[in-house]
Parts: structure tokens; sequence; C-alpha cells
């Protein structure tokens, strides 16, 4: 229901900043021009909510002991698609590298290692890392 909510809301803004075709004889080069933006938009908006569930999951994480964390990684990793997880993944690097509190850095650097172990075990090989 929010999907389609977030897709009315960008179809609107984007035919208020004219970015979006009209049905009143376009040119069929510029509606599928717009239809590409709006496609595009859309992958963006939805990277960006994925994103930030992934930031409340590793947050989550950092509140918990190590142990507590160590169980959480394991089952996230047991239950999670292979999509999901490859966009974790990135996630959890990406915030890893942007930490300034090495004390948090560590962490999330053994909490990466945790997931890696854990995606070997699930998978029964070692999964490259995600581009």
């Amino acid at each position: 229901m929010e999907t389609m909510n977030l897709q009315v809301w960008a179809a609107a803004r984007a035919r208020q900043l004219g970015l979006a075709g009209r049905d009143d004889g376009e040119e069929e080069g510029q509606r599928s021009n717009s239809m590409g933006f709006f496609t595009e938009l859309m992958v963006g908006v939805g990277e960006f909510v994925k994103g930030m569930n992934d930031m409340v999951i590793i947050n989550s994480w950092l509140e918990m002991s190590d142990q507590e964390a160590f169980g959480s990684i394991a089952v996230h990793v047991r239950d999670s698609s292979v999509e999901a997880l490859d966009q974790l993944e990135r996630t959890l690097l990406a915030d890893a590298a942007a930490r300034f509190d090495s004390s948090v850095r560590l962490r999330l650097i053994k909490f990466f290692a945790v997931f890696k172990i854990c995606q070997s075990s699930r998978f029964e090989e070692f999964r490259a890392f995600p581009l």
C-alpha cells in the first residue's frame, strides 16, 4: 500500500515538474523518455528505502551485546533472500567504512565477519563480495 502511494506521489510530482508524459498527443519518444525517468526514479527510491531498512537492522545489532547480535545476524542470514543479503552486505560494509568512532567500526567489522561465516554455512561455500 505504501509503495502504491509513493508511486502515485512520484507520478504527480513528475507531472508537476513537466517530466511525465501527457496523453494529449505527445510524441511517443518523449513519453518513453518520461517513463524511463519515472522507472529510474522509482528504482532509486526503492534502493533508498531498502538501505534505510538495512540501517535499522544494523543499528539494532549495535544496541545488542555482541552475543545477541551474532545470534540475530545468524537468524537474519538464515531467513533472508539472496538479494536482501547482498543489499545488507553492501550497507554493512558502507556503514563500517563511514564510521569515525573506531570502537563502533570494530564492532561492525566483527558483525561483517559473522555475517560472512553465516553466509558460508548457509550456502556451503564462500560467497564473493557483491558489487
